[in-house]
């Protein structure tokens, strides 16, 4: 329900193509046998991941589904001293909204810091 006014969905230039990821992660050199792409919506590829462990999981999804749906999928497997980074968190109003809900909803606490405007991260106790 809150992401029923957005329209950012219909913004073709925040999809981004897999190659241009690869090409990123390359340039960065960080792409070797350990990355694994999962091309798709958040709720489709997300569930899949069922035995992965994080030490940081760093999420762009813009929106409070989206948002939520990762946190929801990924928190769990963050491990424990690792970091989330909310790309959106202080630019998105529902993307904040997302991840407090969800911290609510589990009844955890985060120590939230800001990155930048828009940036905020915050460690798994």
């Amino acid at each position: 329900p809150s992401d029923w006014r957005d329209h950012l969905h219909f913004f073709r230039e925040l999809a981004v193509s897999l190659e241009t990821v690869r090409q990123n992660f390359a340039k960065y050199d960080l792409l070797d046998d350990r990355v694994v792409f999962l091309k798709g919506f958040f709720e489709d590829t997300l569930p899949r991941l069922t035995d992965e462990k994080f030490a940081i999981i760093r999420l762009d999804g813009d929106m409070y589904g989206s948002t939520m749906c990762a946190l929801a999928n990924l928190y769990d497997r963050l491990s424990p001293s690792g970091f989330a980074v909310i790309d959106d968190y202080g630019g998105l109003r529902d993307c904040a909204k997302a991840v407090h809900d969800f911290l609510d909803q589990r009844g955890l606490r985060a120590n939230i810091q800001l990155l930048d405007e828009s940036c905020a991260w915050w460690q798994k106790e």
